[in-house]
């Protein structure tokens, strides 16, 4: 819970961080060239200079994420909006709730490259790269620092030019933090009131899922 919390805490962060500081708003998609502050952002960046400490750390993030989506995954099955189509269980899911499980988590790992960029932008489009400027002093690389001083990663390139050029993905996942900030909240307060079930009742709900819904009878 601390760890989801510390995550939400920085996209919302992040969210008004673009909202209050873009150079261009919605004209760029939202792009910072210079993050005012971001928990996770400063935390990778301070540790990317005892590295390998910081892809450790980054690792067990993804991870965290990709695992608790694979959770949500299976504890609600497969649906479609409020149609429960298929269960998602060890030892218990047909081969369409695998094949629409893959599916699924091979969107989420794209969408998390992307949500990188909210969740830590210094890191990962320079890391802890500094430059000296023409009175000497030491700066950390931005998206304002001279052409040939830093050196953008892979994936900074490649976000940045899609945002830069089509500013409605940049609109889109601006809004879909949004969004997502605020399911993440209703959800929490359903989760802290709702009254737990019985064992009973859980296995009862199992061997309903269990039931193909298109199975010919």
């Amino acid at each position: 819970m601390l760890l989801s919390l510390f995550i939400i805490i920085t996209i919302l962060l992040a969210n008004i961080d673009k909202a209050a500081f873009s150079t261009c708003a919605s004209g760029c998609g939202f792009v910072t060239k210079v993050p005012k502050f971001n928990p996770l952002d400063l935390m990778l960046v301070g540790l990317a200079s005892a590295f390998p400490i910081d892809y450790i750390v980054l690792l067990g993030i993804v991870l965290y994420i990709f695992f608790a989506s694979l959770k949500g995954i299976t504890r609600i099955g497969i649906r479609f909006f409020w149609l429960h189509l298929y269960p998602v269980r060890p030892h218990g899911s047909v081969p369409q709730a695998l094949l629409f499980t893959a599916v699924i988590l091979m969107f989420i790992v794209i969408a998390l490259n992307f949500e990188m960029m909210t969740l830590a932008p210094q890191y990962a489009m320079f890391g802890a790269q500094k430059y000296r400027d023409a009175t000497g002093a030491v700066i950390a690389c931005t998206l304002d620092a001279p052409e040939g001083a830093c050196h953008m990663t892979q994936l900074g390139q490649l976000v940045t030019r899609v945002i830069l050029k089509l500013p409605f993905f940049g609109i889109f996942f601006f809004g879909a933090n949004w969004v997502f900030l605020f399911v993440f909240i209703v959800g929490l307060i359903y989760a802290s009131l709702k009254k737990r079930s019985s064992s009973l009742e859980e296995g009862n709900e199992s061997e309903s899922d269990g039931e193909d819904p298109f199975a010919s009878t």
